[in-house]
């Protein structure tokens, strides 16, 4: 009936108990179907979607990051054909519709009966069996697909310490034919920077073909992990020599030569015997990998440049008070002297690891944040910036210090506006006014009546004060919370649109993407 083509099923819920009910209560195996990822927010989901194509995902209706409502629907604008079945808590019809609507094909509510589940199950299974048949090419590319997506899977599963038991890791390797064993191995990370504007858009293929071409007669497994990494596992007893592994970077490094547009660099991670521990050789490529931080010539990194040597400065060693007081003066020489100073305090060794680096440059600006909000004592937020979103997206030193100078010249600057609007108390009233009911349509006209002006005297006045239009304000200042709530994480898409006054989900994603350029999910995405 189906040439043993099992179909790919997703798990996506924010309580473990209901994603490992799912995972071992419903029969998948006698369905003809394999759960091939569990996802514990709807961000993690949209990955393993967008990856993996599942053919079915099950999916809660409410979970951080993402809701099944924007998961169902982000999948839709991407053309993903996966069939969805949302699980809800909620009795509410409204909710039902709008998943119907989106094009889910069932909702369930908690508390889950199986055997409610398993017959909506079977009735897409058999709906996905009926199209498979009509298709033997569609049959073939599944096929395929299935097994290179599952492969990857599991490899990826592998170095992220997703295995509990050995056995289990062996089971898989024998189900894939993988040339994998318990025996001496290496993992090594390729890291893709684009040099150039125009550059092949696969670029990650060709990286594999030539690892592969280099690897020769090891025993190996390549993949991508992401459109930036390219992971290598190798066995390091079968070379003739030693440095085997060096050896292989090496040679591969070569090749990429001819990869214009691109530098390629390689993370060397420990060497590992046991499959099961292949998450710390993993981990020590990556750590290795971070050392580019520095912007150093090297193109290989291994154990040899990190740095086990305890830093001689901790946090409870910084005075910020020069800092602050250079800001409260809008004194910009000063802040970017203070900065230098405070970034060369760190380099107790040339280079001390990134993390320590990272870590002191959040800890300095959240501290500088938290001094400020109780010297301003503001009822409004000047300071939204989430230091560990952008810090952790930067790639070198550089980029860290002149960002947090940057930042805190930008404070100051906002400091001061803000110091001179509250000497105006019309300003004032009608900013705090606006910041009062974000989650409203503000009009001009309600502003107007609460600071006691005409509404046509108001809008002049507020933007000879200001220097920018009423509605363009309003529109800036609910965009920056959006902004802010899509990186933190604290709410899903639909919760954010009527956060920021706006009534349905659809006027939200134009404003929003008139005013950034990107979606909300692409937004979410890349930060």
């Amino acid at each position: 009936m189906n040439n043993g083509q099992l179909i790919r099923v997703v798990i996506a819920d924010d309580e473990s108990s209901i994603r490992n009910g799912l995972n071992t209560a419903v029969p998948w195996e006698t369905l003809n179907m394999s759960v091939i990822g569990i996802a514990k927010d709807g961000m993690e989901a949209w990955e393993l979607i967008h990856t993996y194509k599942p053919a079915i995902a099950v999916t809660d209706i409410r979970m951080p990051r993402l809701s099944g409502l924007d998961l169902i629907k982000k999948c839709r604008e991407e053309n993903l054909p996966t069939k969805f079945i949302i699980l809800s808590g909620f009795d509410d019809f409204s909710y039902a519709q709008t998943a119907i609507r989106y094009g889910a094909r069932a909702y369930i509510l908690k508390p889950l009966k199986i055997d409610e589940l398993t017959a909506e199950l079977e009735g897409l299974r058999d709906e996905i069996l009926e199209e498979r048949d009509n298709s033997s090419m569609l049959d073939l590319t599944d096929y395929q697909s299935l097994r290179t997506s599952s492969k990857k899977l599991f490899l990826n599963q592998l170095i992220q310490n997703e295995f509990r038991h050995s056995s289990d890791i062996i089971q898989k390797l024998q189900e894939l034919h993988l040339p994998l064993t318990d025996s001496p191995y290496q993992i090594l990370v390729f890291s893709i920077q684009q040099r150039a504007e125009q550059a092949v858009p696969d670029i990650t293929s060709e990286i594999q073909e030539i690892i592969s071409e280099d690897a020769g007669a090891l025993r190996y497994a390549v993949w991508e992990l992401n459109p930036t990494q390219v992971i290598l596992f190798v066995h390091t007893d079968d070379g003739p020599e030693p440095d085997t592994v060096s050896k292989l970077a090496g040679a591969c490094l070569e090749h990429f030569k001819r990869l214009n547009g691109y530098r390629i660099t390689i993370g060397i991670g420990s060497k590992e015997n046991e499959l099961i521990n292949a998450y710390r050789s993993y981990g020590n490529a990556l750590t290795a990998l971070s050392y580019q931080i520095y912007e150093g010539e090297q193109d290989i990194y291994d154990e040899s440049v990190i740095c086990n040597l305890p830093p001689t400065i901790s946090t409870n060693s910084i005075d910020n008070s020069e800092l602050i007081s250079a800001i409260r003066r809008n004194d910009t020489d000063n802040i970017r002297s203070y900065c230098r100073n405070y970034f060369n305090s760190l380099l107790y060794v040339p280079m001390p690891p990134p993390s320590f680096i990272r870590g002191m440059s959040i800890y300095l600006i959240t501290d500088v944040q938290n001094t400020l909000r109780k010297q301003v004592q503001s009822d409004i937020n000047l300071f939204t910036e989430l230091p560990y979103v952008t810090i952790n997206q930067m790639s070198t030193l550089r980029q860290i210090e002149q960002w947090t100078t940057d930042l805190f010249s930008q404070y100051s600057e906002l400091i001061g506006q803000y110091l001179q609007d509250r000497k105006d108390s019309i300003i004032l009233d009608a900013k705090q006014f606006i910041q009062d009911n974000m989650d409203k349509k503000i009009q001009a006209e309600d502003v107007a009546a609460h600071v006691n002006l005409s509404t046509s005297y108001f809008t002049i006045y507020f933007k000879a004060k200001t220097g920018t239009n009423f509605r363009d304000y309003v529109l800036n200042v609910k965009m920056e919370h959006a902004k802010y709530l899509l990186e933190s994480g604290q709410a899903n898409i639909s919760e954010i649109s009527y956060a920021v006054g706006y009534d349905d989900y659809r006027s939200f994603y134009r404003a929003f993407k008139n005013h950034t350029g990107m979606t909300p999910s692409e937004y979410q995405t890349k930060h």
